[in-house]
């Protein structure tokens, strides 16, 4: 909540744009949130799972890990998501000495996305495994407001106006993936998907006193591309196993449109309305996964995995063109992955594993996750369950400035940045059948 003069008010008209330009860190590309994982014991492991897995699921892994499925397999997946995020800025006295971090914004957002696949694997020599997944990749959602109050009489409460920044959409894939079994001690697969998506942003500023406001809208529709994904994995001894896998980039081709209004009593309306044929290049990345299996009376595995992602390619190019409209001076990540797996003497999994999550929009903002998870079985189903925690705090501008590039109402220009808190709490749970 923010409390300003009337007077601001009228200023703040004079400054309203027509470009929309970030407001969060979440808001800083078209590219969204990373779904890490879509089965419940690589959740449990730290999302680990280049070099191990046993479900159809495996194939937005590593496609080489569909020839240790069974016969015919069936996975379904589902997930819920808890995203807790709070703003302060810091509140100084006299002598500007700092007081307290005064928080303006609290909010807690829920999310929930489902995976789904199939495969068959006929065990013999040259007829590959093959398999087809439904996925979730790319997370677009998000929902922020702010409310504006104070007039004259500082003391009083009354609404003035309310800021409102939200994104609706997803990018989603199919997976088609075969892989081959050589030697028996090494396994190669392949896999092509193909995704689709839309976002849909809207920024608002709602007046009150029979003012209409303003609503700056960008929308990207009809998006739909492809990729590639390769892999491998080894097993030159019983104890250890090793897994590559790649993904090539992926070009998607969408039309994105734009939408301004503006008006109110004292000034006319505003308009900057267009549509762009435009490419969205998602960058493509390396895994490279080892498990290790000690010797113990429980049965145990120790799985590590580093995964690469080349976020410097990731751009938004306009058609028929050289012309890059979005570029964010992204930076390239490298996530780490571990988990260690026990099998108790009633065969129930019980699993441990965290993951190390730098962001692509600045490396030094890194997510630390924890993860716990087991299951048990019962005739051909396996049932598992995980959840993982997750947490940062970095520095970011005000989440509705003022300025010449912006339309928010109410917005200071603070030297100092905010202080950004985020948690998240995630469950997922995975049910596989196996007929061998």
């Amino acid at each position: 909540m923010k409390k300003n003069n009337p007077i601001i008010f009228l200023l703040l008209l004079t400054f309203c744009s027509t470009v929309l330009h970030p407001y969060s860190f979440l808001d800083k590309t078209f590219y969204g949130d990373k779904i890490f994982t879509l089965d419940a014991r690589s959740l449990g492991m730290g999302t680990s799972g280049f070099a191990c897995g046993n479900n159809v699921l495996s194939l937005s892994k590593n496609p080489a890990l569909l020839s240790e499925t069974a016969r015919f397999s069936f996975s379904f997946s589902g997930q819920a998501l808890v995203f807790m995020e709070s703003r302060s800025f810091p509140a100084h006295g006299y002598g500007q000495d700092f007081v307290a971090d005064n928080t303006y914004f609290e909010k807690i957002n829920y999310y929930d996305d489902y995976a789904v696949g199939a495969g068959f694997n006929w065990g013999r020599d040259y007829i590959p495994a093959a398999a087809i997944v439904y996925q979730p990749l790319y997370d677009l959602r998000f929902s922020y407001e702010e409310e504006v109050r104070g007039i004259e009489d500082p003391y009083e409460d009354e609404l003035i106006g309310i800021n409102s920044l939200n994104s609706d959409g997803k990018i989603s894939g199919i997976s088609i993936g075969l892989s081959e079994k050589l030697l028996n001690i090494i396994n190669l697969g392949i896999a092509y998907r193909y995704l689709w998506g839309y976002r849909n942003t809207h920024f608002d500023v709602v007046y009150q006193h029979s003012v209409t406001g303003i609503r700056n809208e960008t929308q990207l529709e009809k998006l739909s591309g492809s990729q590639f994904s390769v892999g491998a994995t080894i097993q030159p001894m019983p104890r250890y196993a090793f897994g590559l896998a790649y993904n090539t980039p992926a070009s998607a081709k969408g039309t994105l449109y734009h939408v301004y209004e503006g008006s109110y009593n004292f000034y006319p309306g505003l308009s900057n309305n267009y549509q762009q044929e435009v490419s969205v290049k998602y960058p493509g990345s390396f895994g490279l996964g080892v498990e290790y299996r000690p010797q113990s009376k429980l049965f145990s595995r120790l799985n590590v995995d580093l995964e690469y992602t080349f976020w410097e390619d990731a751009k938004v190019v306009e058609q028929n063109s050289d012309t890059t409209i979005l570029i964010n001076d992204l930076e390239n990540t490298l996530e780490i992955k571990g988990g260690v797996e026990h099998l108790l003497y009633n065969k129930t999994p019980v699993r441990f594993g965290f993951h190390i999550a730098p962001a692509f929009l600045n490396n030094e903002i890194v997510t630390t996750y924890f993860d716990l998870g087991s299951g048990f079985s019962f005739s051909s189903f396996e049932l598992g369950i995980s959840l993982e925690y997750g947490s940062k705090i970095y520095r970011e501008m005000d989440l509705f400035p003022d300025g010449d590039l912006y339309s928010s109402f109410g917005g200071e220009n603070r030297d100092e940045k905010d202080k950004v808190k985020v948690s998240e709490l995630r469950i997922l749970f995975t049910l596989n059948f196996n007929q061998d």
